[in-house]
């Protein structure tokens, strides 16, 4: 804003008070879209004035970068996706190599990087021994380093021996629009429109799999729920999910809207395993999952058979934008089935890995 004040003030126009028009994120859509309670008008007058000057040294910085006739060196520290990602990454990180310190598990501080860039240190092979605190950056420093898998046996029982059969293993996909679409909705609130669901009812037993995927422009929580409560015939077992804080939120706030589902959601959140934890807390390190615990590395270490690669939608942010292309009927029935049996493929696919990697940490 104080950029903009400074553009219009350039052009001879003259500014008074400004204002930030943003919305408001406790409004609840009740019926009708309400304008005046979605968006809130915010005088930041003072604020902007408060930060002009450094914005106009920035304006000055900005134009002798574009009139330099030299790329400038900046060293990569922390601001490569902070705030925001750059745009710039794939140009600038062309020469850093695959296993380097920015990736390490726990992270560095910039303190630390700039003592290891310093010394001419990339690779995290290179670091040394006694430099690394947390025991998440030790653990895959040595994986990498020796080139070696780091497997606590003990640990990863401890962790397996928490599971109770039935095995459920749920995963959602959800779509998060700032303008509330139903009742109910505050903005951004995740609207829950599609639930992957495979069973192991006893160990040794033909694994079941079930699905749901709302297709019509109306809130599908109460048909969601419904669905999941018709698949799930003895909720005494574990729920498995990865990074299963999102499904635990998805839960409560699906129960919100739906009370009659309260009690069966509760005992899905009380009953909820995070397979993501023997990754996180380190008790399987694989220099190739780089320093992360999400499936989408873990999956191509432990299961190489199964593949995000093979699919028409391949992330979950590609699952939710289909969705309002699901749900528009302006668009040609054919386009719409297509989508919707590769949004059915994707997510089938992120319960069938949980399935999988917990076969492999068992045979382990």
């Amino acid at each position: 804003m104080a950029f903009q004040k400074i553009c219009f003030e350039g052009a001879g126009y003259e500014i008074g008070k400004l204002h930030l028009v943003h919305v408001n994120n406790q409004y609840v859509r009740k019926g009708k879209i309400d304008p005046k309670k979605l968006i809130k008008i915010e005088e930041v007058t003072q604020e902007v004035k408060n930060v002009i000057s450094g914005v106009q040294l920035d304006i000055e910085k900005a134009l002798e970068l574009i009139t330099a006739k030299d790329e400038p060196q900046i060293r990569i520290l922390k601001q490569c996706r902070r705030p925001y990602e750059c745009s710039f990454i794939n140009h600038c990180w062309k020469h850093i190599p695959e296993h380097s310190i920015y990736n390490i598990a726990g992270s560095l501080r910039e303190d630390k990087l700039n003592l290891l860039l310093d010394q001419g240190i990339l690779e995290i092979k290179d670091i040394p021994e006694d430099f690394l605190t947390n025991l998440k950056s030790i653990r895959h420093h040595k994986v990498v380093k020796q080139n070696e898998v780091h497997i606590e046996k003990e640990n990863i029982k401890n962790e397996l021996d928490k599971l109770k059969y039935p095995l459920y293993f749920l995963d959602y996909e959800t779509f998060s629009p700032a303008i509330p679409m139903f009742d109910g909705y505050k903005p951004y609130q995740r609207i829950v429109f599609q639930f992957s669901l495979h069973v192991q009812e006893a160990e040794g037993l033909k694994l079941k799999h079930y699905e749901f995927l709302a297709q019509e422009g109306k809130d599908p929580t109460k048909d969601l729920l419904k669905a999941l409560k018709g698949f799930v015939k003895n909720n005494n077992g574990t729920f498995v999910s990865w990074n299963a804080s999102f499904e635990k939120g998805c839960n409560s706030e699906m129960a919100g809207r739906v009370p009659e589902y309260t009690e069966f959601m509760q005992d899905i959140n009380d009953s909820m395993y995070d397979l993501m934890d023997v990754f996180k807390k380190g008790y399987y390190v694989h220099k190739d999952f780089h320093g992360s615990a999400s499936l989408k590395k873990v999956l191509p270490v432990l299961v190489p058979s199964l593949s995000y690669k093979d699919l028409e939608i391949q992330e979950g942010g590609t699952a939710s934008q289909s969705w309002l292309t699901l749900i528009d009927e302006s668009v040609k029935k054919a386009e719409r089935n297509s989508l919707a049996k590769n949004m059915l493929k994707y997510c089938e696919l992120d319960t069938l890995a949980m399935v999988e990697i917990l076969r492999k940490l068992g045979k382990i």
